[in-house]
């Protein structure tokens, strides 16, 4: 099967965003991807931004391949999903079940435990990193989860963002610890060939430790103290 990871350079508007978004999941099928991730686009979560979402929606529908792009809710949610990935739907066989976490929800130990109680075979993590070292301590944890909640991780992520807003990128392909693909640029479509059925650890590794610096994030948006774990890197 091949993924392709859309790595979105942020526009300033949800027009122009949409516009460029569906342009490349056209790319990305042309290339011969069976499935299509798609970062979220924060700024289709208000109201104003509702009939742009449905526009972009009709444009990933008329594509040849399975198109991952998350419903967007308030700004500034959260979310957990999972989905169940049928050749029906677009995707191809023996794919399994996918996990897709938004937000603060991809660094949450709670939320963690709560999807891997689900034995996914995929997770794609939106995270929103908002600069350069969470997007790089993202990626690292997206490594150690790949032997623990899923064989398949994938990070999705747009770029272009202030210091301090989300769009920092760092998307990427993991599967068991080895990154097959990872975004170099800020706008980029990355691609990798994965195996079917997905690969799973056996045994899986218990769930890594959340990095400092992604505790500290959680403790300033969630108002609250977290208590920092050991974590089995040096990214902090």
């Amino acid at each position: 099967m091949r993924i392709a990871v859309v790595q979105h350079r942020l526009r300033g508007n949800a027009q122009d965003d949409a516009a460029a978004l569906a342009r490349s999941a056209v790319h990305a099928a042309a290339q011969g991807a069976e499935l299509v991730v798609l970062p979220e686009l924060v700024s289709l979560g208000d109201v104003e931004g509702e009939s742009t979402r449905a526009e972009l929606v009709r444009a990933l529908e008329a594509i040849d391949a399975c198109c991952i792009f998350p419903h967007i809710g308030p700004v500034g949610t959260d979310a957990v999903a999972l989905v169940e990935l049928c050749e029906g739907a677009g995707a191809p066989a023996d794919m399994g079940r996918m996990a897709v976490l938004r937000g603060d929800a991809c660094i949450d130990s709670a939320e963690l435990v709560s999807v891997a109680s689900e034995s996914p075979s995929i997770a794609v993590l939106m995270p929103r990193s908002e600069n350069d070292l969470q997007a790089e301590a993202t990626l690292g944890l997206a490594i150690s989860l790949s032997d623990s909640l899923a064989g398949l991780v994938i990070v999705a992520d747009c770029a272009g963002g202030e210091q301090g807003e989300a769009g920092h990128g760092g998307s990427a392909i993991i599967l068991l610890g080895e990154v097959l693909a990872e975004a170099l640029g800020d706008e980029e479509i990355v691609l990798a060939d994965v195996p079917l059925p997905v690969p799973q650890p056996a045994p899986r590794d218990p769930l890594p430790g959340i990095p400092p610096l992604l505790l500290q994030r959680l403790e300033l948006h969630q108002g609250r103290r977290v208590e920092v774990a050991e974590y089995p890197t040096d990214v902090t």
